[in-house]
């Protein structure tokens, strides 16, 4: 028993020590590589994909591109590496809300988007709808507060750059 217990132990010693001996370098491997430009234009067009299927989903909406802003944003706080995110929004009734939502949700799902969830907010009127691409992208769309619009979030998986420096 104790001989058993003494190879349990040295297999899971085993296990830990590389991980307490990994450098910040090596584990920084494991992080795809991505130019700030190269993210930021994928969170663009998911963006810009997102909002003009929202006008489809809910003719009456409004959206002014100027209010969009993008950039890049640190993962957690070792290292380099870097996610960029968007936030936008689309004027829209709050009474369309859900039913937009709902179409947008289904539209999403045919352009390949995962891991679709959705909620109904506690106030009758509002919403939340949650989505994943296969390579890590997020976006939530949710009613804002008052219900006047819908807020749009994107956001890529982590980054590090090819010179391995915050590009912030």
């Amino acid at each position: 028993m104790i001989a058993y217990a003494a190879r349990a132990f040295a297999a899971l010693f085993a296990l830990l020590m590389p991980a307490a001996c990994t450098t910040k370098d090596e584990t920084m491997t494991t992080v795809p590589i991505a130019t700030l430009a190269d993210t930021q234009a994928q969170v663009q067009s998911r963006l810009t994909a997102i909002i003009t299927e929202l006008a489809t989903a809910a003719p009456t909406a409004a959206h002014d591109a100027a209010t969009a802003k993008i950039g890049p944003a640190p993962c957690g706080d070792n290292g380099p590496e870097y996610q960029v995110t968007a936030t936008d929004s689309v004027l829209l009734d709050g009474a369309q809300h859900r039913a937009a939502l709902a179409v947008l949700g289904e539209q999403l799902a045919l352009q390949g988007y995962t891991s679709i969830t959705s909620r109904e907010f506690s106030d009758g009127v509002g919403g939340e709808l949650n989505v994943r691409t296969g390579d890590g992208y997020t976006a939530t769309i949710s009613s804002g507060k008052g219900n006047h619009g819908l807020a749009v979030i994107i956001a890529s998986p982590c980054y590090r750059t090819p010179d391995g420096d915050y590009p912030g």
